[in-house]
């Protein structure tokens, strides 16, 4: 059984490699639990850091693991996903509330001019699709009131862990969902999922250590 000591001290060396690399997504289940448990240490000091921006640096912080985690790992198979892609872009999509303050602070300030026709596009969403669950949602085909005219998101770089973790390899595959067949699987490397697994786990047990409520909203 390790000491007090030797944890903080495996803590402490676990922090720098994931500001490094991230999680190793495919490495022996402890290493994937200490690079979590590092994630989560760093999450918790900015919620409690007491600034005006603490959830939006933690949601930023968060994403950065993400990245880095993703360029450190065999992805396991093609990514198909392209800019002006929409298709699960129709999808029901939730976030956690430093995620929605990040979107918010981002779009603010890259796009002043534009920062109040999203905003009611925003509500224009909510008020269709308020109280429709995943099922009801699909054959709707809402678009996310994120995506510009291009077909692209607009809030691309600081978009939720759930836009970055739900990747495809197929878009023959995106288009046969996309055309009516719920039933469709999307196929995807797993290298994906697990990485998303570690930063939401990670951002969801700063948040309860933190005294926060770690709610996902649409």
């Amino acid at each position: 059984m390790p000491t007090r000591q030797e944890r903080r001290a495996k803590l402490k060396a676990e922090m720098a490699r994931v500001i490094a690399r991230g999680v190793e997504a495919a490495g022996a289940p402890e290493r994937w639990w200490w690079a979590v448990a590092a994630e989560t240490r760093y999450l918790i000091d900015i919620f409690r850091s007491g600034g005006k921006k603490r959830a939006s640096d933690a949601a930023k912080h968060a994403h950065e693991f993400f990245e880095r985690s993703v360029k450190s790992n065999n992805p396991g198979g093609s990514i198909d996903c392209a800019k002006g892609c929409f298709m699960c872009c129709t999808l029901y999509v939730s976030a956690t509330a430093p995620e929605v303050f990040l979107v918010a602070e981002y779009l603010r300030n890259e796009t002043p001019e534009r920062f109040n026709e999203i905003l009611e596009r925003v509500r224009a969403v909510d008020r269709d699709t308020r109280y429709m669950d995943d099922r009801a949602r699909l054959p709707t085909r809402i678009r996310c009131p994120l995506l510009g005219s291009d077909d692209a998101c607009v809030a691309y770089s600081v978009r939720p862990s759930a836009c970055r973790g739900f990747v495809s390899s197929s878009l023959e595959a995106c288009k046969r969902g996309y055309a009516g067949n719920g039933n469709e699987t999307i196929p995807r490397p797993p290298m994906w999922w697990q990485i998303r697994g570690a930063q939401n786990f990670a951002v969801e047990a700063a948040m309860i250590e933190s005294g926060l409520p770690p709610t996902h909203y649409s």
